[in-house]
């Protein structure tokens, strides 16, 4: 598509950007091939508060304008593909709320004031939490690029005056900025992580109505326009007002057309469209010749295909490989539940090795999702002569009769980007689940509640690690991502030298090396069975530097972390590490005890003569509580000590 100079637009309302879709428009989509088509949703956009971007119609065309000059191959930017057009509209659309909206910088005086200061402040606080927000880190990384396309757009006269930025783009970009940016793509972008929750929640819902809103709609079209008539060369024919598809013709423009929950449009288009042909028939010259667009209604078969899938990946743990191997009519109950019938493979990708037969239990989403996908391929699987749930459905001379492995990760991170607006990745659903259960927290289990449609979430922490696939999930997220922090501590648990109940429940247990960590051969069972049972897990480093581990109900059994709040999680404000059976201690929260003791020595003797008493206590009480730990601590270490050289002089 041709991207113009909006400033040489009259009436940008009236522009059309692309066939059928308008500038002024809360949601542009585009067709970028025969099976996918690219969105932008403006109306999510200022979604606080029942806030709309649409209220600010000045913020409402800074916004739009500076999308609209992200797109391929524009005269602004050097970007070629939509994948870098959606990751402009994701870093404006958390600019835009972040920045513009906290600040009310919302129409075009205040915006034409924005300088160097105000930006500098927005873009230093992001720096300093972008190693815990997502958002944070998305703006570290990509806002360069905005301000850059802000600069360039206002140097060639693309935007009003009025948008004309008071700042230098190396002010601004520093190489503060620069280091944070390299720093972040080593530690996050080159590394695995989860789905964010925003993610997670964004992808789902959309998921959820295609599959319960929208997927009858889409099928029924889909299958009559593939039942069209064919032409002399064999190719399916336009459908037409006239002719053999006229019937076809009246039934797809009598369709009751679902609209996107959210936005109000409608799920696909079909626009009549006349225009005059040549008539070759007896009468020669011109008739006008009626046909309906029907171009839309095979990018939204392929989003519901794509919904389908990710639902199977998420809730269930199931590799690409084992996603393309099921077979049809894989879903059966037993006890009330859905059991979903898969090949299990290691993962190697050998195509040598033969997978192992499991069945596996799924939500009723996951038994939904797979009964589309029988219905949405039943045509296809029959003229390949395929057993397989996922075939292509556009059937070519090769004829394959299952979908290859590349198009399950292209459908997955498609639909995580175009839901979310988020790029994700296949490996990322296989830990989100895992991650949601060991980084506990109330937003965290709402979400599992909902994913699994439990009220419980004890039920639902049953049903999933009744799953081998994803309760393996949670010793593989353990492996990668707490080892590290973990190996100290677990460590002294094997050679006895942590303090507390759960370290005395554990120290006994053997130690298994794996190449280049350390992870205790039964602490897969002590997180399986906890989990199992139904009891959330919650591990965490704390301030002394020890780690919080603990498998108990923690609203129950309330700790002094939770004792001492309002809350049903754990707070590290009121932790107590001194008396609390969660607490591991390593060499570094040893070390820290005695820097506690010696703080209080000295808050003790700076205390004047006349001093309250019960601040006197206080001190004193803490200088010795610390001592009675320190020397536990420091007897396990002894005790280490003399057996080590038992074993060396026996």
């Amino acid at each position: 598509m041709i991207v113009e100079n909006l400033m040489g637009v009259d009436d940008l309302n009236n522009l059309e950007i692309a066939p059928g879709v308008f500038f002024h428009q809360n949601i542009w989509r585009f067709p970028i091939s025969k099976s996918e088509s690219v969105r932008f949703d403006f109306s999510t956009i200022l979604n606080i508060n029942n806030t709309s971007l649409q209220k600010f119609e000045d913020l409402n065309l800074f916004i739009k304008s500076l999308v609209y000059y992200s797109f391929p191959d524009s005269f602004l930017t050097s970007g070629k593909s939509w994948s870098t057009s959606i990751s402009y509209y994701t870093t404006l659309k958390i600019f835009a709320e972040d920045f513009f909206y906290e600040s009310f910088l919302v129409d075009r005086i205040l915006i034409s004031k924005i300088d160097s200061v105000q930006l500098g402040v927005f873009i230093d606080r992001c720096i300093d939490i972008s190693e815990f927000n997502g958002r944070a880190r998305w703006i570290v990384l990509r806002l360069p690029s905005i301000l850059r396309l802000w600069m360039f757009a206002s140097e060639t006269k693309s935007l009003p005056n009025w948008c004309s930025p008071n700042f230098q783009f190396d002010e601004l970009v520093s190489d503060k900025v620069k280091e944070k940016q390299s720093w972040l793509i080593d530690e996050f972008i080159g590394s695995w992580s989860p789905l964010s929750p925003h993610q997670i929640k964004q992808t789902y819902n959309s998921a959820f109505y295609y599959i319960y809103e929208y997927s009858q709609t889409i099928i029924y079209a889909y299958d009559l326009i593939q039942r069209r008539p064919k032409g002399t060369k064999g190719q399916l024919t336009e459908v037409r007002k006239d002719g053999k598809s006229k019937e076809l013709f009246l039934d797809l423009v009598k369709l009751d057309i679902p609209k996107f929950i959210g936005t109000g449009n409608p799920i696909f288009a079909l626009k009549e469209v006349t225009k005059p042909v040549r008539s070759h028939g007896y009468k020669s010259g011109w008739q006008d010749r009626t046909t309906v667009d029907i171009s839309g209604i095979r990018p939204e078969f392929i989003q519901l295909k794509r919904a389908c899938i990710f639902i199977i990946g998420l809730l269930t743990g199931m590799r690409r490989r084992e996603i393309a191997n099921i077979k049809v009519n894989p879903i059966f109950l037993r006890d009330g539940a859905y059991y979903l019938k898969i090949i299990r493979f290691k993962t190697t990708t050998s195509p040598s090795k033969e997978g192992k037969k499991d069945e596996i239990p799924v939500p009723k989403i996951v038994a939904d999702a797979v009964f589309i996908l029988m219905s949405m391929f039943e045509r296809q699987r029959y003229e390949l002569n395929s057993d397989y749930l996922l075939v292509t459905d556009i059937i070519t001379k090769k004829g394959y009769d299952k979908i290859k492995l590349d198009t399950i990760g292209k459908d997955i991170k498609s639909f995580i980007l175009e839901s979310s607006g988020d790029p994700g990745h296949t490996h990322q659903l296989r830990k989100t689940i895992a991650w949601l259960l060991i980084s506990k927290g109330e937003e965290n289990i709402d979400l599992i509640r909902q994913l699994f449609g439990h009220k419980s979430y004890g039920m639902a922490l049953r049903y999933i690690m009744r799953n081998e696939l994803l309760s393996g999930s949670v010793m593989e997220l353990l492996e990668e991502n707490y080892t590290e922090d973990l190996s100290e501590a677990i460590s002294k648990i094997a050679s006895g030298e942590a303090v507390g109940d759960l370290a005395e429940s554990l120290k006994k247990r053997s130690v298994q090396h794996y190449p280049g960590q350390m992870l205790p051969s039964e602490i897969e069972v002590f997180v399986h069975t906890a989990l199992e049972a139904g009891v959330p897990l919650f591990i965490s480093r704390i301030p002394i530097g020890a780690f919080c581990v603990s498998t108990s109900d923690l609203a129950k059994k309330k700790p002094p972390c939770i004792a001492g709040t309002d809350e049903e999680k754990p707070n590290p404000e009121f932790c107590d590490y001194i008396n609390c059976p969660h607490v591991l201690h390593t060499t570094e929260s040893r070390d820290n005890v005695k820097r506690q003791i010696n703080f209080f020595e000295t808050k003790l003797r700076h205390l004047p003569d006349s001093g309250d008493d019960r601040v006197i206590d206080y001190y004193e009480n803490k200088i010795q509580s610390n001592k009675g730990l320190l020397r536990k601590l420091e007897l396990k270490a002894e005790a280490k000590v003399i057996a080590r050289e038992g074993a060396l002089n026996g």
